[in-house]
C-alpha cells in the first residue's frame, strides 16, 4: 500500500477515535490508531533496531500492530500492501509472524521455510526461524542462524533477544537476570520484547531462584505491559505448583483491573475464586462459620456463577478438596468449551472424587463422553497410570446403573490393562445383575 494511503488510513482511525457521537470507537480502536513503528533503542552501550533489513514503512507499521495485538488492522494493511506490491517478499515476515501468534508455530514455519528457500539471505526471516528453534530448545540450530545474521545486522533487536534467551536457558546468572529486568523496565523496547523477557524469566531460565523470578514478574506487571495472561500463569503456578493460594489471591488482588486484557482475562477471576476456596478448605474441609468470608469472596469474584471453578476442578484432580464448596453450583448437563460435561471431564482426567460427586448430583451414569459412553471412554483409554483411581471410577459408574460394556473384549487375556484392571469389576457387576434378573 502506498504511503499516502497509510496516512489516510491512520487519519481515518484517529477521526474514528474522537467522533464518539457518530462512530462507536472502542478502546482497542483508539489504542491501535496510536501504534507507531519501532525506533532505534540505545541499551547498555549498543544500538538495537527491530527488523533492520525491512525498510518499508507499511511493513514496519504492520509489524508494530501485530506486536500490539491489533490483528484486524494488521491483516487489512497487509492485504493492501500485497495488492500494491505483489512482488515484495518482505511481507512474508509479517505474515509468518501473524500466523505464529494467531494460528500456530507449525503454520508460520511453512511460510518461513518456503521464504528462506527462495530468499536465503532474508535476515529477519532467519531471526524468526531462530526464535522458533529457541522455543523448541534447539539451541545449536538457533545459534547458527544468529551467527549468520550478526555478520550483516549486528544491531538486530531479536538477535540480541535470541542470545539472551539462550543464555538464560543454558545457565542464567545474576547478570542475565539484571539484563532481563532492564529490558522489561525500558519503555523504548517494543511490548513483544518486554513480554518475551518476562516469559523468559519465568519459564525459559535455568538457575534463577523463585525470589528472583517473582521479582522479575513484578517488574513486568508494575511496568504496565504485563497482561492478564502473565497474571493467570503466575497465579496458577502459585496455586498448583507451590500450593500457595494465599499468595495467588494476593497477586490477583494487586493487579486485577491494572493489567492489560488478553484471552486469559476471564480465567483470572476463576483463579481468584479458586484461591479463596483453597484457603477456605485449609481452614475446614466443609463450608462453615470459620471460612464463610472466603467462600463469600469466591462467589463474589465470579458474580455467583461457580461453574467455571467446577470445570477446573473436574479436569484437575488435585483440586478435589474444593468439591464440598461447590455443592449446588454444578450443572450436571452444562458442557464446557470442548463440549464436555463435568462428569465427562472428570472421567477423562481420572478424577474419581468428582465423578462420585457428579453422580450424587444426578449426572447420568450412561451419559456420553465424546463419541463414547462414560464407561466406554474409561475402558478404551490406552493408559497405564492411576489404575486404582480408574477402577474407583468404573465402580462408581456401575454402582449407579451404568451399563456393563466391552465385557467380551475386556475378557481377552491379551487385552492388557483392560483384562487385568477392569475385567474383574465388569464381570462382578455383570454377575450381580444376572442374579437380580433371575430373582425377578
Amino acid at each position: 500500500m502506498a504511503a499516502g494511503k497509510t496516512v489516510s488510513w491512520l487519519l481515518a482511525s484517529a477521526l474514528l477515535a474522537v467522533a464518539g457521537h457518530v462512530f462507536a470507537a472502542t478502546p482497542d480502536d483508539v489504542h491501535c490508531a496510536a501504534v507507531k513503528t519501532g525506533a532505534k533503542i540505545e541499551f547498555q552501550g549498543r544500538t538495537l533496531l527491530e527488523t533492520p533489513d525491512i525498510d518499508e514503512p507499511e511493513l514496519r507499521l504492520i509489524n508494530a500492530l501485530i506486536t500490539e495485538q491489533c490483528f484486524g488492522q494488521s491483516a487489512e494493511l497487509m492485504d493492501r500492501f500485497v495488492q500494491a506490491h505483489p512482488d515484495n517478499y518482505h511481507v512474508f515476515f509479517v505474515k509468518a509472524r501473524l500466523h505464529w501468534i494467531t494460528r500456530s508455530q507449525a503454520d508460520a514455519n511453512v511460510i518461513v521455510t518456503t521464504t528462506l528457500r527462495n530468499h536465503p539471505d532474508f535476515s529477519s526471516m532467519k531471526i524468526l526461524l531462530a526464535s522458533m528453534y529457541v522455543a523448541d530448545r534447539s539451541f545449536p540450530e538457533a545459534t547458527k542462524l544468529l551467527d549468520e545474521v550478526e555478520k550483516v545486522h549486528p544491531e538486530d533487536l531479536w538477535l540480541f533477544m535470541g542470545r539472551l534467551r539462550i543464555e538464560a536457558a543454558v545457565a542464567a546468572t545474576a547478570d542475565t537476570a539484571k539484563t532481563l529486568k532492564a529490558v522489561m523496565a525500558d519503555p523504548d523496547f517494543p511490548r513483544s520484547a518486554r513480554t518475551q523477557a518476562m516469559y523468559t524469566a519465568q519459564y525459559e531460565s535455568s538457575g534463577l531462584s523463585t525470589e528472583v523470578r517473582q521479582d522479575l514478574f513484578a517488574t513486568g506487571m508494575d511496568a504496565g505491559f504485563g497482561r492478564d495472561c502473565e497474571l493467570a500463569n503466575m497465579a496458577n503456578e502459585l496455586t498448583l505448583g507451590f500450593n500457595n493460594p494465599e499468595a495467588a489471591a494476593a497477586l490477583i488482588e494487586k493487579y486485577l483491573h491494572k493489567s492489560g486484557a488478553c484471552v486469559a482475562t476471564p480465567m483470572v477471576r476463576v483463579l481468584l475464586a479458586e484461591a479463596y476456596l483453597l484457603e477456605a478448605a485449609k481452614i475446614a474441609p466443609l463450608p462453615g462459620p470459620g471460612n464463610a468470608t472466603l467462600v463469600r469472596q469466591a462467589k463474589e469474584a465470579l458474580g455467583g456463577d461457580m461453574m467455571p471453578v467446577a470445570q477446573r476442578v473436574a479436569s484437575t484432580p488435585s483440586l478435589a478438596s474444593l468439591i464440598p464448596f461447590l455443592k449446588g453450583s454444578m450443572d450436571v448437563h452444562e458442557p464446557d468449551d470442548d463440549g464436555n460435561t463435568l462428569i465427562c471431564s472428570a472421567v477423562i482426567s481420572t478424577n474419581p472424587a468428582m465423578v462420585k460427586a457428579q453422580l450424587s448430583a444426578g449426572a447420568d451414569p450412561n451419559g456420553r463422553c465424546g463419541k463414547e459412553s462414560l464407561v466406554g471412554r474409561l475402558l478404551l483409554e490406552a493408559a497405564d497410570f492411576r489404575l486404582s483411581d480408574r477402577q474407583l471410577i468404573l465402580r462408581s459408574l456401575l454402582e449407579r446403573g451404568a451399563r456393563v460394556e466391552l465385557l467380551k473384549s475386556c475378557g481377552d487375556p491379551g487385552n492388557g490393562n483392560c483384562f487385568e484392571t477392569f475385567y474383574p469389576i465388569l464381570k462382578e457387576f455383570d454377575e450381580r445383575r444376572a442374579q437380580t434378573r433371575k430373582a425377578l
